[in-house]
């Protein structure tokens, strides 16, 4: 990276968590003199590169990649990389996450805490600093139960896996420097699909269970959990970039957290009746507790072959009775017109895009395709 004068943002997670992807491309968009430069690991670096010649000229030469690690130190950059970069960047937008089922706590740990800890490391360094945004997660609140507040983070909580523990000991590491460094966090609630184009990560729960409801035989009926009655923060993935870099750049969200969630969320009922109606299902019953429901889903007939099981961490979302309050994210979304869209209006391009995947047609670039954000 050569010395330059013009904006750079840094984005960790880039390419594997997808809403980095989107959040590198739409951070090109806003200004055509913005720079974005992105740590990739080296395994990496061929997907990184396949999405950049997928942008037009004028993009393309303002998107770089650094060849590193997020959780290592320094990034894993030499000394002169780290010095030019803590030199020039303006924003460090910090969305390197892993939360993958089952991760073992050590390597939570090491991922997500030691990531964050490099880009605060990066922040401290860096004179021309103008904001550095966590990407969090509402899963810090781990099992907490009825209103949680945007800028409640008690450590009384109790999380119920590793990953939120990862992810709550991170926020607790940005939040101790939010006196001295201009800081944005930003807690999304469950990641869906791509509003307009059903478009979803393979690896995320909903996925799972949509393609767990197309193909398990018809005449079985799919358990479902308790807590039916319990509203569940689906999100879609367009919105979670679109609001959240516009609270980002507000100057009144420094020093703040923002829940980025639907503000009118439906049961976990409802959207299990929307999904198995666009599926062509009967409504899923029994209500079970979510042990159980884990353990059916994975019997024979239920679960499709060499499918992931649904995540335990997944199904407890669905019966955790939780209310994320938005009031600080919707003040600032106030006359933008970035609005949250309804789970009703995107079911069916959800549905469509897992059965053509199914189907065996390939999956849409959607990250290389920045128009769409």
């Amino acid at each position: 990276m050569t010395r330059t004068s013009a904006e750079i943002d840094l984005v960790t997670g880039f390419p594997d968590v997808a809403f980095a992807r989107r959040i590198a491309l739409a951070l090109l968009d806003e200004s055509p003199e913005r720079e974005v430069r992105c740590i990739v690991p080296r395994a990496q670096l061929r997907r990184a590169d396949d999405i950049s010649r997928s942008l037009p000229d004028s993009k393309r030469r303002r998107l770089g990649f650094l060849e590193g690690d997020s959780f290592a130190l320094d990034f894993g950059l030499s000394g002169g990389e780290w010095t030019e970069l803590a030199a020039n960047v303006r924003r460090i937008h910090h969305a390197s996450q892993i939360t993958t089922a089952g991760l073992d706590r050590s390597e939570a740990m090491r991922v997500n805490r030691a990531s964050t800890a490099e880009s605060l490391e990066l922040a401290r360094h860096a004179p021309n600093l103008e904001r550095l945004v966590l990407w969090s997660s509402t899963a810090v609140a781990g099992s907490r139960r009825g209103f949680v507040l945007e800028d409640e983070l008690d450590m009384g909580y109790a999380t119920r896996n590793a990953v939120e523990d990862s992810l709550r000991r991170s926020e607790v590491l940005v939040r101790g420097s939010i006196d001295e460094l201009p800081i944005t966090i930003l807690r999304p609630g469950l990641i869906a699909c791509d509003s307009r184009t059903g478009e979803i990560d393979r690896r995320e729960g909903l996925y799972l269970l949509v393609m767990m409801m197309i193909n398990s035989p018809p005449d079985r009926p799919m358990p479902m959990p308790a807590g039916v009655d319990s509203p569940l923060s689906l999100v879609p993935i367009d919105y979670v970039v679109r609001a959240g870099l516009q609270i980002a750049g507000d100057a009144r969200s420094v020093g703040r957290g923002f829940h980025i969630v639907d503000p009118d969320p439906l049961t976990a009922g409802r959207v299990f009746e929307l999904l198995a109606r666009s599926v062509g299902r009967s409504l899923p019953k029994p209500f079970l507790p979510p042990f159980l429901a884990s353990r059916l889903m994975r019997l024979p007939g239920i679960q499709p072959g060499g499918a992931d099981p649904l995540p335990r961490a997944f199904l407890d979302q669905l019966s955790t009775d939780t209310i994320y309050d938005d009031h600080g994210a919707r003040k600032l979304l106030a006359g933008t017109g970035v609005v949250c869209p309804a789970f009703e209006s995107y079911v069916n391009a959800l549905v469509r895009h897992v059965r053509e995947e199914q189907l065996g047609a390939p999956p849409p670039i959607s990250d290389a395709r920045h128009d769409r954000l």
